[in-house]
């Protein structure tokens, strides 16, 4: 026994003189590996889209399977650095890259404990190893001391230290302080505390030994013993010692950040050559809006999905963005970008089509438009309620969004006309001519996804000019798509339809309650889709825009997912969130007001009883005088248009009903099935009275009690024919197919 100790006590003796001689001596005459500057500045990174403040949204591992971000030292915050040389080489900035009372102070330990416990290395020689891995042999440890001399040479205190914390190792596969501080925190090293830093800095001598989610007890007194020793010294005062030692070490590690998931890959996609991509995007928005978006996801079903987006008005900058608030979830399609799928945008282009009356001088929002039946027998456009309101003004009909007006309109400016100025404005979806969509066009017989439609209201923010949208924080060039700024609308025909816009009386009564009660007044419209398969709104403030789809990426029809119900509220909630104080657009030099007829919207004839002032373009608006009003025979009588008469503004009105006809499914349509999907059709009529009586091949299926709650049939593989019959007895019939 005592012949193995004098060994053992000679080894150590042995060994520490060597490393002292060899770090005075050997370092003049030992060769070494040529050091190349470009190696000890490469360092691992891992692949991150960053928000406009550099904050990490999403982080993907590096190449070499490491988590790794590096930063600069002045990005590492106060208390890393600072502790790190405190701890790990305190005589960092007056040495050469070699320690040598360090070294001193080694052989003494060795030769105490009898072998090498400490090697007297720098942060230097640590830079070093990180960047030459080796054995760890006593030629290896000389030719780290002679490379230190050489880095010492090739780089700056400060470069030095900023790349050895880049380096190195913090346990699993965390690789500088940056990770690391992710990694345990969930945060940025620079909003470390002392306590947090001490723990991570006690990680660089054993980042498995002291790993707190292996060995807790043994990182809490590893941390603790450092925090001792800065309070020894006075690098913490007593507050804060006493703070940091109570400061609790997580137990497990964090996972890294996923904001902006599907964003985040498109824009890694975009931008392969780039490993750190600052995006416009805020954190701090788009943690509000992913917390709200699925806060009001909760009440529908799981199939159901929502995609979001928030643009800066004032720059286009895209400030949040959720491709699909089911992402992570596994269910189906949650891996899908909702935000860039076509999608039918149903009452959400009616807005587009009133500007162009405006700016045209067809109309000023105080002009009277029919709300009556229009069209064809059993094919004429139904309002969403199934009640038409007569005479209505410009204003009325846009915000209640009213289809049989909208159609009216859409005939005013022309479809063709109409469709090449949706082109314009970014729609990539309208491939056919107008005749192809015909009414359907201002009705969501088309397809747009949520960023052509969220960049398209951007005229009504930007004075009449189509915006780009900008999804990097550094991005200095707009599209080479088309001519930066275009102008699409006047500004004036673009403030009359803000006005309309932001009329509450469409709006559900508790969001009216919210908005009067902040004092905030926003544009907004909704849209639903064709049997109520998407739903959509987009809402905005001179600040921002807010557009929120929500459906079924499979496309499935949903019972009661309406825009005004399933997409408004949390995009008002996010608009309120973004928004500290009211303010509104200024009436811009082409607008002006003038004494309008209170009922036909035009200058008063010497009829009209009653008059009120009204917004209008000077030179552009119609200058002719109401013709509603007229004197006969000394008395004013008023005339209605043919297709008003019958109807009072104001009264109650009742639906005119036509001919029963079977509006969906339509005449010798295919409908696909999705296999293991329980998929069902909808079926819907027009012109009828219920209640209605369904009948398949000749088979009846049920009763439909109410025209406004659809009826669902599941569907079979095959030719069908489906028939109805109303209350009044009337019957219609239609074929379709389905195909697997």
């Amino acid at each position: 026994m005592k012949s193995f100790l004098c060994r053992k006590f000679l080894r150590g003796c042995l060994l520490g003189t060597m490393l002292l001689l060899g770090g005075g001596t050997l370092l003049l005459y030992a060769t070494w590996p040529e050091i190349s500057p470009e190696a000890v500045r490469e360092c691992s990174v891992s692949p991150g889209v960053f928000d406009v403040r550099g904050e990490p949204l999403r982080i993907w591992a590096s190449p070499e399977g490491y988590w790794s971000l590096p930063i600069s030292l002045d990005q590492m915050g106060e208390w890393l650095p600072k502790i790190a040389v405190a701890v790990e080489d305190r005589r960092f900035y007056s040495h050469g890259g070699v320690d040598f009372p360090a070294l001193l102070r080694a052989t003494i330990q060795n030769f105490r404990a009898g072998e090498v416990v400490s090697g007297g290395s720098t942060i230097t020689s640590q830079l070093v190893r990180l960047t030459f891995p080796r054995p760890r042999t006593l030629r290896v440890k000389l030719d780290e001391f002679r490379q230190a001399r050489t880095v010492e040479g090739l780089f700056s205190k400060k470069e030095i230290l900023e790349l050895y914390l880049n380096k190195a190792f913090f346990g699993g596969m965390l690789r500088g302080v940056e990770a690391a501080s992710l990694g345990w925190f969930g945060k940025s090293c620079k909003a470390l505390s002392p306590g947090e830093a001490a723990l991570l800095v006690g990680l660089l001598k054993g980042p498995t030994a002291y790993r707190p989610d292996r060995n807790y007890e043994g990182a809490k007194r590893r941390r603790n013993a450092l925090l001792a020793s800065l309070f020894e010294r006075g690098l913490l005062d007593e507050t804060a010692y006493g703070m940091a030692l109570a400061e609790p070490l997580p137990r497990r590690m964090r996972p890294f950040p996923a904001l902006a998931p599907l964003a985040s890959e498109r824009l890694r996609r975009e931008h392969a050559e780039k490993s750190r991509i600052l995006s416009a995007l805020d954190r701090n928005i788009q943690e509000e809006l992913q917390r709200i978006c699925a806060r009001h996801i909760r009440e529908f079903g799981s199939h159901v999905t929502l995609a979001a987006l928030v643009v800066e008005n004032t720059t286009g900058y895209v400030r949040g963005c959720l491709g699909n608030v089911r992402w992570g979830e596994n269910t189906p399609g949650s891996w899908i970008d909702c935000s860039q799928v076509l999608r039918s945008p149903g009452s959400a282009l009616k807005p587009f089509v009133y500007a162009a009356a405006f700016d045209r001088g067809y109309l000023t929002p105080d002009s009277l438009l029919a709300d009556t039946p229009y069209g064809f027998e059993g094919r004429h456009p139904r309002n969403f309620d199934r009640i038409f309101r007569g005479p209505v003004s410009a204003g009325e009909a846009l915000s209640l969004s009213l289809n049989v007006p909208a159609v009216r309109v859409l005939r005013m400016v022309r479809g063709n006309v109409f469709l090449s100025l949706l082109r314009r404005l970014g729609f990539s979806g309208f491939t056919r001519d107008s005749s192809y969509y015909g009414d359907a066009l201002i009705l969501g017989g088309c397809e747009v996804t949520l960023e052509e439609l969220v960049r398209a209201y951007g005229v009504f923010t930007s004075d009449g000019r189509l915006p780009f949208l900008k999804w990097l924080g550094e991005e200095k060039s707009l599209s080479e798509k088309a001519v930066p700024g275009e102008r699409i609308y006047s500004s004036g025909a673009v403030f009359l339809t803000d006005l309309c816009l932001s009329r509450s009386e469409g709006l559900p009564l508790i969001t009216q309650r919210l908005l009067a009660k902040r004092q905030i007044r926003i544009g907004l419209k909704t849209g639903t889709s064709y049997g109520m398969r998407d739903a959509w709104t987009v809402a905005f403030t001179p600040e921002y825009t807010v557009g929120i789809w929500v459906g079924d990426p499979g496309g499935s029809p949903l019972q009661g997912v309406a825009g005004l119900r399933a997409a408004a509220p949390a995009a008002v909630e996010v608009l309120l969130a973004l928004t500290e104080e009211s303010s509104w657009f200024s009436p811009p030099e082409d607008v002006s007001r003038r004494e309008i007829c209170v009922l036909s919207g035009l200058p008063p004839g010497e009829a009209c009883p009653a008059t009120t002032m009204g917004w209008y373009i000077p030179g552009v608006s119609s200058g002719k005088t109401c013709t509603l009003h007229r004197m006969e025979e000394g008395k004013a009588v008023l005339h209605w248009p043919r297709e008003l008469r019958g109807y009072e503004r104001g009264g109650d009105i009742k639906e005119t009903r036509g001919k029963l006809a079977i509006i969906s499914p339509r005449e010798n349509v295919r409908v696909f099935l999705v296999p293991e999907r329980d998929e069902k059709i909808l079926c819907r009529t027009e012109g009828g009275k219920p209640p209605y009586f369904w009948y398949l091949d000749g088979l009846y299926r049920g009763k439909q009690e109410k025209e406004e709650e659809p009826y669902f049939l599941s569907l079979q593989e095959g030719k069908h024919r489906l028939g109805v019959t109303d209350g009044e007895g009337q019957t219609c019939s239609i074929s379709f197919e389905v195909l697997r």
